[in-house]
C-alpha cells in the first residue's frame, strides 16, 4: 500500500522562524510520520533542541540528512541491490578520475581530495535532476564548442567537461561491476 506524501517549499527570513515554522509543520501533521531533511546532522541536532523547548513530539518526527534518507529507503525495500557507501563512491570516482585523467580527456586542474567529494556530489546533483551524463555532455559540448577555439575561459570549460564526462562513464561501470561482485559476494555467503 502506498501511502500519501506531500512536499512544501516553506520560505522564513531567518534559522529562528524556520525552526518555529517547522516545529508547527511537525506538530499539525498529528499522527502522521514526519520526515525532516537537514543538511547536517549538526542541523539536525539545532533542530531538535528547538523541538523540544517548543515542546514538540518528535516520537513520529525524523530529522535525517539526504544520506540518512536514501539509506532508510534503501533499508525498505524488499529486494535491493548493495547500496555503497559515501567512502566507497569517493574511491570508486578517485580511481576513475585517475584513469580518466590518463586518457585523452587530461583535467584542466590537479586532483585533490577535496574536488573529488564535489565533483561526485555535481553526479549526484546532475541525476537527482534526472539528467545523465550523454545529457550533460550535450548540452555543454553544444554551448563550449563554438567559442572554445576563441575564449581561454570556453576552452577550459570544454576540456573540463571532456574530463567529467570521462570519469563520470567509468565511474558508473565501476559502480555497476562493485555491485555484480558485491552481489556474488552474497550468494557465496548464503
Amino acid at each position: 500500500m502506498i501511502t500519501p506524501r506531500s512536499t512544501r517549499l516553506l520560505r522564513a527570513r531567518d534559522l529562528r522562524t524556520l525552526h518555529r515554522v517547522l516545529a508547527e509543520c511537525v506538530s499539525a501533521a498529528g499522527v502522521s510520520p514526519v520526515a525532516v531533511v537537514v543538511p547536517t546532522s549538526g542541523a539536525a541536532e539545532a533542530l531538535a533542541q528547538t523541538f523540544a523547548r517548543l515542546a514538540v513530539p518528535l516520537e513520529r518526527c525524523h530529522l535525517v540528512t539526504r544520506d540518512e534518507l536514501y539509506a532508510s529507503l534503501h533499508s525498505h525495500l524488499r529486494v535491493a541491490p548493495p547500496m555503497l557507501s559515501v567512502f566507497e563512491r569517493e574511491v570508486l570516482l578517485t580511481r576513475s578520475a585517475t584513469v580518466a585523467n590518463t586518457n585523452d580527456s587530461r583535467a584542466p586542474f590537479r586532483l585533490r581530495p577535496g574536488l573529488i567529494v564535489e565533483i561526485l556530489a555535481f553526479y549526484d546533483e546532475l541525476r537527482r535532476r534526472d539528467r545523465t551524463v550523454d545529457d550533460f555532455e550535450r548540452l555543454m559540448i553544444e554551448s563550449l564548442q563554438g567559442s572554445a577555439e576563441i575564449d581561454r575561459g570556453a576552452e577550459r570549460l570544454f576540456r573540463q567537461t571532456r574530463f567529467l564526462v570521462a570519469a563520470f562513464r567509468h565511474g558508473g561501470r565501476e559502480e555497476e561491476r562493485v555491485a555484480v561482485a558485491d552481489r556474488g559476494v552474497e550468494r557465496a555467503v548464503v
